[in-house]
């Protein structure tokens, strides 16, 4: 059991090796010898850290709650503006469809009313309430 490799929380790495894990491309038999090697390996480093820095940096730019704020309230704004404009050439476009739309909609949101105006309604307004609605004491 001296040979199991353990992960993070102490379970064992059960991967083969080579499985995804990749050596370093190191010139020669893979060990930094000589001062060359070792100043290459530094600099490629500190290149690899700059962008990794600068791609943090994006990110952190691009996913800031302001700007994910704004970036939405844009979009919304900018399809509001696409839909009525739409809205607007079609009813430019069919006069008569969205009359009958706007009629349709004002006879349903006033039904009932216009049901009691016209004396159609099951029973008139002053009429007293069912017996399943009245209070029992």
């Amino acid at each position: 059991m001296g040979d199991v490799r353990r992960g993070r929380r102490g379970i064992p790495d059960r991967r083969r090796p080579g499985d995804g894990r990749q050596e370093p491309p190191v010139a020669g038999s893979g060990r930094l010898t000589s001062p060359a090697d070792v100043a290459a390996a530094e600099a490629r480093a500190a290149e690899a850290r700059a962008r990794l820095s600068g791609t943090v940096e994006q990110l952190q730019e691009q996913l800031a709650p302001r700007k994910l704020a704004r970036t939405a309230a844009d979009n919304v704004t900018e399809s509001a503006q696409a839909a009525a404009r739409a809205s607007i050439k079609t009813a430019i476009r069919h006069p008569s469809a969205v009359t009958g739309g706007v009629a349709a909609m004002v006879l349903l949101l006033c039904r009932k009313p216009l049901l009691r105006a016209l004396g159609l309604s099951k029973r008139p307004p002053s009429a007293a309430k069912p017996p399943h609605l009245k209070r029992v004491r």
